[in-house]
């Protein structure tokens, strides 16, 4: 349609408009990735079009990646190693140098790789998150990132801090958590690994949006006050065959939390090992309960087994 020449009224304003609004627009959003930090985020993933990223191995134009990273993460934490002087942040990594002639599993025997390079022997809480469960994420650029989850990076944080004593990038680099929602990371993370935390990051937020907490759910009806220690406890709810999945989620909380109190009460009794949680959500004349496939199946209120030091009860 845009053959044709001289090029009609119509086409030449559409051709016009075309390339004024887009580079005004380019800019706002260029603007917007930068200072919500995913500036480089966005260009290593318009890198993925590149034909050097984007053409399959046998293709001539196709470029490997020269490095891959390894990253530990819970569900907003990721472990880094920050330069002792620099105080910058960056995460094991090796160099990615593979031939056809290599098994089919090189990439992540190199992802274990990198971690013992770089972070020491693995404690044997932890082996199976590095060994086996390290999973291909993404290519950003030169760089193949790897990523295995663990519960807690500060649970982990110490014992591999213990570990990392024995790899030679001790003496430089000390072994910390980040919380990838609240650090800065385009002034903190080293260049190299920017694009890699940014990812991290952006799986962070989007995993933190779809878990909404009890408050969120069903809002407080009682003034917020301090409870020291109590549970705060997180419900999340979902469509599954013409049910609904429940998904119920017990954290304690530390005595300087404040939490909020609701028409929630979270009752613990005693199990044969340990305690267990149970949520009830109710108004002046309903109550929340679960019920089998029968109508004679008993009615029972969302639970799930804690271990706890003390049995509370914590209610409006």
């Amino acid at each position: 349609m845009f053959e044709k020449r001289p090029l009609p009224l119509r086409l030449f304003t559409y051709s016009i408009e075309d390339v004024i609004y887009c580079n005004q627009l380019f800019a706002k959003l260029r603007e917007a990735l930068v200072d919500n930090g995913y500036a480089e985020l966005c260009d290593s993933l318009c890198s993925l079009r590149q034909p050097e990223s984007f053409l399959p191995p046998p293709s001539p134009a196709h470029v490997p990646p020269t490095r891959l990273v390894t990253a530990l993460v819970d569900a907003r934490h990721v472990l880094c190693l920050e330069h002792l002087v620099a105080k910058t942040l960056s995460l094991p990594s090796i160099a990615y140098a593979v031939s056809s002639d290599d098994p089919p599993d090189i990439s992540k025997r190199l992802a274990r790789q990198a971690w013992l390079s770089s972070m020491g022997p693995v404690p044997k809480a932890y082996a199976l998150e590095v060994n086996q469960k390290m999973k291909r994420q993404i290519r950003l650029r030169d760089t193949l990132l790897y990523s295995a989850a663990v519960p807690s990076c500060a649970t982990a944080l110490r014992s591999l801090s213990v570990a990392f004593v024995a790899s030679p990038l001790s003496a430089t680099h000390r072994l910390v958590a980040v919380d990838l929602l609240r650090s800065p990371l385009s002034t903190v993370a080293d260049e190299a690994f920017l694009p890699s935390l940014q990812y991290l990051r952006q799986n962070a937020e989007m995993a933190d949006e779809r878990s909404p907490s009890i408050e969120d759910v069903y809002p407080p009806l009682s003034p917020t006050g301090p409870i020291a220690p109590a549970y705060h406890v997180s419900l999340s709810l979902r469509p599954d065959g013409g049910r609904v999945a429940v998904g119920v989620h017990l954290v304690l909380a530390t005595p300087h939390i404040s939490l909020p109190l609701s028409e929630v009460n979270v009752v613990l009794g005693p199990v044969v090992k340990n305690n267990r949680g149970a949520l009830i959500l109710l108004d002046d004349t309903h109550v929340y309960t679960l019920q089998g496939n029968s109508a004679e199946a008993p009615l029972t209120f969302p639970s799930h087994q804690v271990e706890v030091h003390k049995v509370l009860s914590v209610g409006a």
